[in-house]
């Protein structure tokens, strides 16, 4: 692919510099932007392909112009011998491929040298634009579909938010008061995997909790883990129990520093934490009901703490001594509980729906995915030696 193309990564922009109403999105390497700029340094109708953290690999087509990050890589085809509609076809069918060959333990990342090795099939230009053609209607009936979503959905996300919110909140003071206490005087805070290598994680046999598992559920997906590292029988490694409260210790973003994830299903064997998360364990097991916990250190009342803990330019991380003067409050047991059930019942509401998206809309997909894989398939003409 090297030779039929440019690949670049852009220039770091520092948070401090980005705005909510600037001119240009900023991509730093995520799915979407990850703020706006009133300058840009990449022109429209250009691919781009996440170079860092759980979507690396993640292939993405700007049609307007925008600033690109450090950790987002630029791919400029040479137009002489490829389309550059048809390259970005041929890449996103080769998108999974893409995230498998992220390499990393903690915030995994893709090579340029992986990228660049990828082979092209390059057919007559002519051939390009039919098939740029027919991917191009399948793409916009698909687009129209999963953008037209019912508004219910979104309705009923907002409706869960606001219920959080008001549900979690409580003085501190007055009649119906529930005492607040910081983090540090409820418990202690523990570090994930420590002097590993490559070699650990590639030869693993007992699981660890990833950095992604953490950053996108607010429980724990225990059920599911595929993260595997080697633990020696007199190493000295802190391992993961039921109640614990999992954060992630550092992101791109500050708004994406200290994300929660609590451990609600009983752990009944060994398992480990990935080095770029961080765990907090109550002294008292028994004064939270850990589903309680699950949906308030996602609320913004804790969120909004979070920030205050943060530092960082280009990279954010969480100052454990600030994070432990975060403040929550302890309302009882039984409050917890009442609570955690009537948010429960809003997130399987919200999940239900997601999952049970129309009908139309997945054979839309399915059929673009299957006319794209065929007419991406090419048979290599045999090397000339």
């Amino acid at each position: 692919m090297k030779h039929l193309s440019d690949i670049y990564t852009g220039k770091q922009l520092n948070r401090s510099v980005l705005m909510m109403n600037g001119k240009y999105p900023v991509l730093n390497g995520g799915i979407y932007s990850s703020g706006r700029y009133d300058e840009y340094n990449t022109e429209a109708d250009t691919i781009t392909i996440s170079q860092g953290g759980a979507s690396a690999g993640h292939v993405n087509y700007m049609q307007e112009k925008f600033w690109a990050n450090a950790h987002c890589y630029v791919v400029k085809p040479n137009k002489n011998f490829i389309s550059n509609r048809f390259l970005y076809y041929v890449l996103k069918n080769g998108q999974e491929k893409l995230m498998k060959a992220k390499k990393g333990a903690g915030i995994p990342g893709l090579s340029k040298d992986v990228v660049g090795k990828l082979k092209i099939p390059v057919p007559p230009i002519s051939q390009q634009n039919q098939i740029v053609s027919i991917l191009d209607q399948f793409d916009k009936l698909t687009t129209d579909l999963s953008t037209g979503l019912p508004a219910e959905q979104n309705a009923r996300r907002k409706q869960y938010e606001y219920y959080r919110n008001e549900l979690l909140t409580f003085k501190n003071r007055g009649g119906g008061a529930v005492e607040y206490k910081e983090l540090r005087e409820l418990g202690y805070f523990f570090s994930g995997l420590r002097g590993k290598t490559k070699n650990d994680f590639s030869n693993g046999d007992v699981k660890y909790i990833s950095y992604k598992n953490v950053f996108h559920n607010m429980e724990i997906d225990t059920e599911n883990i595929t993260s595997f590292v080697k633990v020696g029988a007199n190493e000295n490694q802190n391992q993961v129990q039921y109640g614990d409260v999992i954060f992630t210790s550092s992101s791109e973003t500050s708004e994406d520093c200290g994300m929660s994830s609590v451990v609600t299903d009983e752990v009944n064997h060994a398992l480990y934490l990935n080095s770029f998360c961080f765990g907090f364990r109550l002294s008292d097991a028994y004064q939270f009901y850990p589903k309680f916990l699950k949906h308030y250190l996602r609320s913004k009342h804790f969120r909004k703490q979070i920030k205050k803990s943060v530092s960082g330019v280009t990279r954010f991380n969480i100052s454990k001594q600030r994070f432990a003067k975060i403040k929550i409050p302890m309302p009882p047991m039984s409050q917890q509980i009442i609570k955690a059930s009537i948010l429960e019942e809003f997130d399987t509401l919200i999940n239900d729906l997601s999952m049970g998206l129309p009908t139309e809309i997945k054979s839309r997909k399915k059929q673009y995915e299957f006319y794209r894989d065929k007419l991406l398939t090419f048979k290599e003409k045999p090397s000339e030696h």
